[in-house]
């Protein structure tokens, strides 16, 4: 005689700490982005001009390239990895009572959370039914339609019924998950074990068992840790998300060997807190006034023009404006700032630095809901009114200060507001203007602003 019901134990061992996550290495494009390919003569690169202090020449898609020589960048990566199974960090045993003549579920929730990962694999190995008697193993087959006296396993969504969850019965088996989005991954899917029985079957405990394992492959990224870095072209987003908010340091800009002060700011982005001052005339000699790829954030080569006064109202005009005072930075037009691309993501920032871009959720508007705070005297050519941003007090942690450098006016070839008026550039055209940072003793709007493109304004470059 037959027992009315029998036992199945169903139980998962996961294989937790047998996640090799470092392993297999993917390291992105060095810093300089340099790939040598097809060769020319090295002599004949060899036999060109002296290079400025800093640079050096390579050969690159067999021309003679002038490229910087920037601090080597070293290997980091901090991958993470958590596999669970019902929420359990251990071993799961599930005791399941079977009912003669039905389908019988044992169903798991396995859930991975993982960052800075290039790729992963999820497998289910080592996977038996054993008991009293042996169990048909069954192959693409609904739980609905699974014969009696057979087993099978299915991974499928959480939302999808038992029932309708295809079945087989393979000894391995690579799991599908959620693509790696943005270095990561996070979903959830379950693993459901099933059974039928008839009343012929041998009463006795039955066991499903298997192994849930995951190897993932780290991201891996090249750069100058933040106690490293000399040059403003050294700086990634990477050694900027490795520090803590009000992080400062002082950096070289490679291309004229200007100095400037960065920092991580409430915003979480790193910030020139000094605003730019490269001009053709502090370019360094061999250069020609001109900054390239490899030194600058441009695409194409550009020519920086010499700072002089201009009265030139047309929208290209390629001027900027330099007084010789390190707080108030140089005046550019737009299309100098834009380096020529006129806000299609170039600029004359240094290489990895870019304009803020501009209106409602632009980051000088993010920066400023962080907190605003006018301080200084309120007098034509005074050096000390302006602006912190991101902060509630002056010298707050994570705040910057913006002077009221005043504008360029083109239209009178002559500096203006300087100690009434701050005016900075974006990226972001408004109309046929462009959206800027504008303040003065009574209004800060970092939101709406907008300026002819032909003013002379100053920069603030943010990592991008």
């Amino acid at each position: 005689m037959h027992q009315s019901y029998l036992q199945k134990y169903n139980f998962l061992r996961k294989s937790h700490h047998s996640i090799p996550i470092g392993l297999c290495v993917g390291v992105v494009a060095l810093l300089l982005g340099l790939v040598p390919v097809s060769k020319v003569d090295a002599v004949a690169c060899s036999m060109l001009p002296d290079m400025p202090s800093g640079y050096t020449i390579k050969e690159i898609n067999g021309v003679c390239e002038t490229v910087p020589i920037l601090t080597t960048p070293t290997e980091h990566a901090v991958p993470t990895v958590s596999l669970s199974i019902d929420n359990n960090g251990t071993a799961v045993y599930d005791k399941v009572v079977a009912e003669y003549g039905k389908v019988n579920y044992s169903e798991h929730t396995i859930k991975l959370s993982a960052k800075d990962i290039t790729d992963y694999t999820m497998t289910l190995s080592e996977v038996k039914m054993s008991g009293p008697e042996d169990l048909a193993g069954t192959e693409g087959v609904k739980g609905t339609e699974l014969v009696d006296n057979s087993w099978g396993y299915s991974w499928g969504n959480v939302e999808t019924a038992n029932e309708e969850l295809s079945y087989g019965s393979a000894a391995s088996k690579g799991l599908a998950g959620d693509d790696v989005i943005e270095g990561g991954v996070d979903f959830s899917r379950k693993l459901v074990f099933a059974t039928k029985f008839n009343e012929e079957a041998t009463a006795g405990t039955y066991k499903a068992s298997a192994n849930l394992s995951v190897v993932a492959t780290p991201a891996s990224v090249m750069y100058v840790p933040w106690d490293d870095l000399v040059y403003m072209q050294d700086m990634t987003m990477e050694v900027c998300d490795s520090v803590a908010i009000g992080t400062e340091t002082t950096l070289t800009d490679i291309r004229d060997n200007n100095t400037y002060t960065v920092a991580k700011l409430a915003d979480g982005k790193c910030w020139m807190t000094q605003n730019l001052r490269i001009t053709g005339d502090s370019i360094k000699a061999g250069l020609n006034k001109t900054i390239t790829e490899y030194d600058s954030n441009v695409s194409v080569n550009f020519t920086v023009p010499s700072s002089e006064a201009w009265t030139d109202t047309s929208a290209t005009g390629n001027h900027v404006y330099y007084g010789n005072k390190v707080l108030y930075g140089a005046y550019y037009t737009w299309y100098t700032a834009t380096a020529g691309t006129e806000g299609i993501g170039y600029d004359v920032c240094p290489k990895e630095w870019r304009l803020p871009v501009g209106g409602a959720e632009g980051d000088l508007k993010l920066l400023a809901d962080k907190g605003t705070v006018k301080v200084g005297t309120w007098e034509s050519n005074s050096e000390t009114f302006g602006y912190w941003l991101g902060v509630e007090a002056e010298n707050e942690v994570g705040g910057a200060f913006f002077p009221a450098a005043g504008y360029f006016k083109a239209n009178d070839g002559a500096l203006k507001s300087v100690g009434l008026s701050g005016n900075y550039w974006t990226s972001t055209l408004n109309g046929s203007r462009v959206y800027n940072l504008y303040f003065n003793n009574t209004v800060i709007d970092a939101e709406s602003g907008e300026q002819y493109r032909y003013g002379g304004y100053t920069i603030r470059c943010v990592v991008k």
